[in-house]
């Protein structure tokens, strides 16, 4: 029995991924793993370099190759239900993992802890900007564990990298999750509706940071209109019981907007959204 699915998916990653491929299969383990790769339809060498590694471990890399580019929903959408492992590791194309036992440490810990329902650790930013190499800002947690309620309040990166879950999500998730602007996110807070995560302050993985990235190479504030966006289907999706969560943390999200341009010397968001702003988070509503 497979007890490690590891999800992949990539798109024109050629400098990249044979370097996150290499980081998986250097893993040490007392258990089986599989690779679930999805390549969509590359303009450059990925799809190539993929095959080759498939040739080399045929029984250990599962590859979906469409034939035209599926955008990143319905590849997400179609290899995560290829994942058959008890456990859900992912792996973008661009980051690696830089620690030979992550795995058996991180599968180690939820067989011991079967109220868990996910651990994630530190991890490295590779900035090609930059060149520099820094780390994400750890989270302030109790015991370093993650409740649903401190995902909603605690700055708490979660780094895609870093990730090892329970699959006990169905393969079938609401449509909704497919409207927003990043479904990690969501797939965490459903998640955490079942149980609490672990945090490991062991740094095991390099996020890679450039300008091809779907998140690393967008703005600012960019990041903040999708996190807005994020939240306000998350309002209108998600358990009611999270409502008030929710909405305090759009109200930090629209203020720091607002800060944002103030800064920039546009002193208004409009007034139809900013009234909308008002209307929507400051004025009672019926639960």
């Amino acid at each position: 029995m497979v007890t490690v699915s590891v999800w992949i998916t990539t798109y024109n990653h050629e400098q990249y991924i044979a370097e996150a491929l290499e980081s998986v299969l250097m893993q040490q383990t007392n258990f089986e793993y599989e690779i679930i790769l999805g390549e969509d339809f590359s303009t450059d060498n990925t799809r190539q370099i993929v095959v080759e590694f498939k040739k080399k471990y045929p029984f250990k890399i599962k590859l979906l190759l469409p034939e035209q580019n599926l955008g990143m929903i319905e590849l997400f959408k179609r290899t995560y239900e290829m994942c058959n492992g008890k456990y859900i590791a992912w792996l973008d194309g661009d980051d690696f993992w830089t620690d030979p036992l992550k795995l058996q440490k991180q599968v180690n810990f939820l067989e011991a802890n079967p109220k868990f329902v996910f651990c994630f650790h530190k991890a490295s930013i590779l900035n090609e900007f930059t060149g520099k190499t820094i780390y994400f800002k750890e989270p302030v947690l109790k015991d370093d564990i993650l409740t649903i309620e401190d995902y909603f309040h605690v700055h708490c990166t979660i780094s895609t990298p870093t990730v090892l879950v329970k699959n006990i999500l169905p393969k079938n998730l609401p449509d909704w999750i497919y409207s927003l602007p990043f479904t990690d996110r969501a797939f965490y807070y459903l998640l955490l509706e079942k149980g609490n995560a672990k945090y490991f302050p062991e740094n095991m993985a390099t996020y890679r940071k450039h300008k091809g990235g779907a998140w690393s190479g967008t703005y600012k504030s960019i990041q903040l209109t999708a996190l807005i966006k994020f939240y306000q289907i998350l309002l209108a999706n998600f358990n009611r019981s999270y409502r008030s969560l929710i909405k305090t943390k759009l109200k930090k999200l629209f203020w720091k907007k607002i800060n944002r341009n103030i800064k920039k010397g546009k002193y208004w968001l409009g007034i139809k959204e900013f009234t909308n702003f008002l209307i929507q988070y400051y004025t009672p509503s019926i639960k």
